[in-house]
């Protein structure tokens, strides 16, 4: 009987694999083990230092284990039931306080198939798969196919023979990125010059998408290992950023291929296809649900590759000449360089990053806050890489979560919760003491050392946020005690540095301006001096004379209109000296302010303006109605009539006091509304009658 084509596309997606290809199979060994049902797995930490491993048998059993250098892990697991299982191994970073570790670089799965008492290993099947036809666009001749001697289904079938593949090259190694056709995240409209866009970049910024990969493994391993899927990841990326003017889209990959089937519905928007493998997805109906939009060519992988590779050897040099340094500044506790370990990453998504250092002042603290500054990017491209995906923030400009007094209080308290300092800033000798504890406590070197600087160049970064041009410019204006905009006014008037600075400044001395060293009086000097260029037979002191001498004119002036201000205030008024262009006013606060138009009386006068006033002018009742709303402030202010008029001095207040009600029928009823407050502003007429202007407190 002839194998379907149904049947062979199972066979042939049972060898594509899903998520990490470039460490697919890695790591991972699956055995038969010694009871019935059961297996032996054996994984191994092919990395140089401590990490954490997660083992799934595809049961629900999870086993999690730290992992030293090259160790390997033996477990044996029974299956309880019949069924198809993919066991897998996955890197995961494992909390354990002190000895907490990050992830293994290492991904791979097996699939297990439990039939009675037996188990089919994956080797075997894919010892059967390496014949399928390395040409999925090859139709395969299913009169050259032996006879199975069980369906594709069962755990002893194999491909049709027919369907033998060659190995697989990088020659349809591209990428092809389809989009699921009723994903809201993937909505793509026309313009008007028949070009695809998004509908909307917001909602695919804001929602992220889920990511899987359809692809044969083996056509990556040029790629790298542990690198292999991180390049997929940034080349998909990148494309599908490109969609949203390269804005960073957050994406997780999940799994659409188990058993040999395609699962469709998987929770994903973005399927990745390899380009030799489309055409067996092709045959699937479920495959119309997607249609493509970009594409990645495999020499952009490739580059991609290269610059890491680049990128690794380069840190591997630099981190060896760090810990050369750091190892020969340590013992002599120089300052010459600044650096900085990073010590852990941020536990939630959104959380700021906590860098953390010592009690510094002078030259140092201005190193440590400089080195800050650009913090991220001396860190490593994997710790950027996961900031990145966690979202964390970072403020250069308050950068630092905790300040400690000495080396052993970080350490204390890094002892007691490693999320409170995710980088240290510090100088060599700090830094040996501290990456020895953790390798003394934690058996392991569980950080990472970033960029070492020169001290002065940390410094001059600080001198520039401070609005300086260089480091020099901020010791010239330490030196002077300025500021950066008074070294740039300094500039603006021909003295850029120090030198020139103090050659004024003797000049100013012999020229007998003045024997001060401030700026400010340089800065005078050099004002009088230019005003003194343009006058025949001046000098800058002449001119200062000349300054100070109508400075003294202007300020004795001055100070007579006061005196004369002050007299007239305290002066007592008469009745025929009032005049009809001022309003007088009082206010017991002391915030009056007299003006041309106004007077401000002192209380004396005050209480003889009220002893004089005949009456409220119209400005009362208004003001009565202010505070009223509708009708009511209507009838208050026009309708009634205002009776009880009262004004006269009380001395208990020191105020002019004022009291009158408003009568009159307010909707029906007759009505009455007393008001009470004091008099400060009085207006005088033309025949020297005063009236109370306006009535406070009321």
């Amino acid at each position: 009987m002839n194998t379907t084509k149904p049947q062979r596309l199972m066979w042939i997606l049972a060898a594509l694999v899903m998520g990490q290809p470039a460490a697919s199979w890695a790591g991972l060994s699956v055995q038969r083990g010694s009871e019935p049902r059961s297996v032996q797995v054996v994984s191994s930490n092919p990395g140089d230092n401590a990490c954490g491993l997660e083992l799934k048998f595809g049961d629900g059993r999870t086993e999690r284990r730290r992992m030293e250098s090259k160790e390997n892990w033996q477990v044996q697991h029974a299956y309880s039931a019949e069924g198809d299982f993919v066991i897998t191994l996955a890197g995961v970073p494992l909390t354990r306080g002190l000895r907490s570790i990050g992830a293994c670089e290492v991904a791979a799965q097996s699939n297990v198939r439990v039939s009675g008492s037996q188990v089919a290993l994956a080797g075997e099947a894919r010892s059967a798969q390496a014949e399928v036809s390395a040409a999925p666009s090859a139709a395969p001749t299913p009169s050259a196919a032996p006879t199975p001697s069980a369906a594709p289904s069962s755990p002893a079938a194999a491909p049709p023979a027919a369907a033998r593949p060659q190995p697989v090259s990088t020659e349809g190694a591209d990428l092809i990125l389809f989009a699921r056709n009723n994903s809201d995240r993937f909505r793509f409209v026309t313009g008007i010059d028949g070009t695809k866009r998004l509908d909307s970049a917001d909602r695919l910024v804001s929602n992220g998408y889920g990511l899987c990969f359809v692809l044969f493994p083996d056509a990556y391993k040029a790629l790298g290992a542990s690198e292999g899927q991180t390049i997929l990841n940034a080349e998909v990326a990148r494309s599908v950023n490109a969609l949203v003017n390269n804005r960073a889209v957050r994406s997780n990959t999940v799994e659409c291929i188990s058993a040999g089937q395609f699962r469709s519905q998987a929770p994903f928007d973005v399927l990745v296809v390899q380009r030799q493998a489309v055409r067996l997805l092709a045959n699937l109906p479920e495959f119309a649900q997607f249609q493509s939009f970009a594409e990645v060519k495999y020499e952009a992988l490739a580059q991609n590759a290269n610059r890491r590779q680049q990128a690794a050897a380069r840190r591997a040099q630099d981190l060896a000449t760090w810990t050369e340094e750091i190892d020969r500044l340590a013992p002599n506790d120089s300052n010459d360089k600044v650096g900085s370990l990073s010590l852990a990453m941020v536990s939630d998504e959104g959380r700021p990053i906590r860098a953390c250092t010592l009690e510094y002042n002078g030259p140092q603290a201005q190193a440590v806050r400089g080195y800050a500054e650009q913090l991220i990017s001396y860190t490593s491209p994997s710790f950027r890489s996961k900031a990145q995906e966690l979202r964390a923030t970072y403020n250069a400009n308050q950068p630092f979560a905790n300040v400690y007094k000495t080396i052993d209080a970080f350490y204390t308290a890094y002892q007691r919760d490693q999320s409170s300092c995710h980088i240290l800033i510090t100088f060599p000798k700090n830094l040996k003491l501290v990456m020895t504890a953790i390798e003394r406590d934690r058996k392991s070197k569980a950080f990472e050392i970033n960029n070492l600087i020169d001290t002065s160049a940390a410094r001059d970064t600080w001198a520039r946020k401070q609005g300086f041009a260089d480091l020099a410019a901020s010791e010239f204006a330490s030196e002077i005690q300025a500021n950066a905009n008074t070294l740039k006014t300094l500039a603006n008037k021909g003295i850029p540095d120090k030198a020139t600075y103090d050659a004024t400044l003797a000049e100013m001395r012999a020229s007998r301006y003045s024997d001060s060293s401030s700026v400010a009086e340089v800065l005078a000097y050099l004002d009088d001096k230019a005003a003194a260029a343009d006058k025949r037979g001046m000098t800058a002191t002449a001119i200062r004379r000349e300054r100070e001498a109508q400075a003294e004119q202007q300020a004795r002036a001055e100070r007579e209109r006061r005196e004369q201000e002050e007299r007239l205030r305290n002066m007592p008024l008469t009745q025929a000296g009032l005049d009809s262009r001022i309003t007088y006013k009082y206010y017991h606060d002391g915030s009056c302010r007299s003006s041309s138009e106004e007077r401000c009386m002192n209380v004396n006068q005050y209480r003889q303006i009220c002893g004089w006033a005949k009456g409220l002018t119209r400005n009362i009742r208004p003001m009565a109605a202010v505070m009223y709303s509708g009708n009511y402030a209507s009838f208050l202010r026009d309708g009634g009539s205002m009776v009880d008029i009262s004004y006269r001095w009380s001395d208990a207040s020191q105020q002019c006091r004022v009291s009158f009600a408003i009568t009159g029928l307010f909707n029906g009823t007759n009505h009455r509304k007393e008001f009470s407050g004091y008099a400060s502003n009085f207006i005088i007429t033309s025949s020297k009658e005063v009236l109370i202007h306006y009535v406070s407190g009321m």
